[in-house]
């Protein structure tokens, strides 16, 4: 307890970020045991807070408390290291920023100095499909490209925007619109010259169906009548605040947890009575990374491979390259983020199992 004599400021907390200390901490969801974390850095007020993904797996409403306490303790002099991937989380509390790649940091900057350049970004729909190539042709940077929607962003100077009108008045174009230039547009400069977004038809055979789903725990928690449909090809976000039941929700699709009422059918078969077959079909990425005892990310994935009945690696070798994985590092030595790729990998396997 850092010899807290005084409580006040840990009850502070508690309040501020929602937090019912007595809850068992094996019955937390991965939110509440990261509110937990946050509580249990802050409670001896520090001086220095250094802070590695505070808020991942926090929900939205949580993560807009954090920054405001971070702004709060920026006020009271603090000095604070925030690692983080949300761009937003660092754009609004960050004095200073850094971009790592590699290992080595390529960028530092003045955080006021980004939001101050004068680059701006452009998204120009175009009327055909004519149009919309010529224009992908020019030499102009492009931070994304959707030919499905003929559409493109591109960042423009404001030095050469005469220039981008004149360009762009070649071609039939439906719509401009103006983005201001982001902490994202930025970051996205080091790690990838193109993002090529492509649509496609939806198909309407579902494939995972739920209705009316009820799982009572008692005291308002659990899950109750929930009903939704996935079709083919669809990606579905399932959104809420922490203990909202998304994690009940998708243990029950994964035939973790029997209903009290109500059914999920994955591929038209019961997901708690058809679990084990349904498992030749569903790969499943847990919020919590656990690994058995094997020295290394390679280890874990010849074991899963082994598994499956995969002999041919050129799929595996294509995904590992897709997510710049290290198989030979130590598992215990990874980061959080290198686990979860190291289990998302395992579970590519699984699409070429299902081939």
């Amino acid at each position: 307890m850092h010899g807290l004599k005084d409580n006040s400021h840990l009850e502070m907390l508690l309040d501020k970020f929602k937090l019912d200390p007595n809850i068992g901490t094996k019955q937390m969801s991965l939110g509440v045991k990261r509110k937990l974390a946050v509580v249990t850095a802050f409670m001896h007020d520090p001086d220095i807070l250094i802070l590695d993904e505070p808020t991942s797996g926090l929900d939205p409403i949580m993560q807009d408390v954090f920054i405001d306490y971070i702004l709060e303790e920026k006020k009271r002099g603090k000095t604070i290291f925030l690692s983080s991937h949300i761009f937003r989380e660092i754009d609004v509390t960050c004095d200073r920023i850094a971009i790592i790649k590699d290992g080595k940091i390529v960028s530092e900057f003045i955080a006021d100095d980004l939001k101050n350049r004068s680059d701006k970004v452009y998204r120009v729909t175009f009327k055909d499909m004519e149009s919309y190539n010529k224009f992908a042709e020019m030499p102009y940077q492009f931070s994304s490209k959707n030919p499905a929607k003929l559409r493109a962003r591109v960042h423009v100077e404001d030095s050469n925007i005469n220039q981008f009108i004149t360009d762009i008045t070649k071609f039939d174009i439906a719509d401009l619109h103006e983005f201001p230039f982001t902490l994202e547009d930025y970051f996205m400069q080091f790690y990838k010259a193109d993002r090529t977004f492509e649509g496609g038809e939806i198909m309407s055979d579902n494939i995972i169906k739920i209705e009316n789903l009820t799982k009572d725990y008692g005291q308002g928690r659990g899950i109750f009548d929930i009903s939704l449909d996935v079709p083919k090809g669809q990606v579905f976000g399932y959104v809420g605040t922490n203990g909202s039941g998304k994690t009940t929700t998708i243990r029950h699709m994964m035939g973790f947890v029997n209903a009290d009422s109500g059914n999920v059918t994955i591929n038209g078969m019961n997901a708690w009575k058809d679990s084990t077959q349904i498992m030749n079909y569903v790969s499943y990425v847990p919020g919590e990374i656990a690994f058995p005892g094997l020295a290394t990310g390679t280890d874990f994935l010849k074991l899963q491979a082994e598994y499956l009945g995969i002999t041919d690696f050129t799929y595996m070798n294509h995904v590992i390259s897709l997510l710049q994985l290290d198989p030979t590092a130590n598992l215990k030595r990874m980061s959080k983020g290198m686990k979860q790729k190291t289990a998302s990998f395992s579970k590519y396997l699984c699409c070429q199992h299902d081939k």
